[in-house]
C-alpha cells in the first residue's frame, strides 16, 4: 500500500510537467508567429529607410558644389499611404556652405513606387518622383506631412508645418505651407507651392 502512495505523487508531477510543457509549446506556436511578423515589419520600414537614404545621398552629391556639405541630423523622412499613389516617401534635407558662405538650403523629395516594378523584391522599388528646394527661412517638417486633394488631373497636395530657422527668413504668419505634386508623362513630376 505504501508503495502505491509514493507512486501517485510522481504520475501527478508527471502529468503537471506534461501539461506545462504542452501549454509552453502551444503559447510558443501563437507568440512566435505574431513575433516574427513584428520584426518582419521592422526590417522592411529599415530596409525601405536605407533605401531612400542611399537615394538621398545621390542627390546630395549631385546638388552640392565642391564647398557645400549636408550637416549631420538634418533629414527627415516620412512614409505616408495615399489612395490611388500607394505607400510614397517623403524626404526632406539639408545642404549648407555653398560657394563656401553661409547659406542653408532646405530640399523635399518625394518618391513614390516605380511604375514598371521589374523583378519582384521584397521591398518596393521607390523612384524619385519630385524635388524641390523649399524654405528661404522657412523650413517645412515632413513628419506630420498631410496628404490630400487628389483630383482628376492626379495631382496631390501635401501640407506640411513649417518652423522659422533664421531671423531673416520669414514663414509668413503661416503655421503650415502646401505643395502640389503635379504627375505628368514624365518620369520627374513638378513640386509647386500652393
Amino acid at each position: 500500500m505504501e508503495a502505491e502512495r509514493t507512486e501517485l505523487p510522481r504520475t501527478r508531477v508527471v502529468s503537471e510537467g506534461i501539461r506545462l510543457i504542452a501549454l509552453i509549446l502551444v503559447t510558443a506556436f501563437v507568440a512566435f508567429p505574431a513575433v516574427a511578423g513584428q520584426s518582419t515589419d521592422a526590417q522592411v520600414r529599415t530596409d525601405r529607410a536605407r533605401q531612400i537614404s542611399s537615394r538621398i545621398d545621390r542627390l546630395v552629391a549631385a546638388i552640392k558644389d565642391e564647398y557645400a556639405a549636408e550637416p549631420p541630423h538634418g533629414r527627415q523622412l516620412q512614409f505616408v499611404k495615399v489612395p490611388k499613389y500607394g505607400t510614397i516617401a517623403i524626404a526632406s534635407f539639408v545642404i549648407e556652405g555653398f560657394g563656401d558662405g553661409n547659406n542653408v538650403h532646405q530640399f523635399l523629395a518625394l518618391f513614390g513606387p516605380s511604375n514598371n516594378p521589374g523583378p519582384k523584391y521584397p521591398l518596393p522599388y521607390y523612384a524619385l518622383s519630385a524635388l524641390a528646394e523649399v524654405g528661404d527661412g522657412c523650413a517645412v517638417d515632413v513628419r506630420s506631412v498631410r496628404a490630400s486633394g487628389i483630383r482628376g488631373d492626379g495631382s496631390l497636395t501635401l501640407t506640411f508645418p513649417t518652423i522659422t530657422t533664421s531671423t531673416t527668413g520669414s514663414c509668413e504668419g503661416r503655421a503650415s505651407r502646401s505643395y502640389v505634386l503635379r504627375t505628368s508623362v514624365a518620369r520627374l513630376g513638378q513640386l509647386d507651392l500652393q
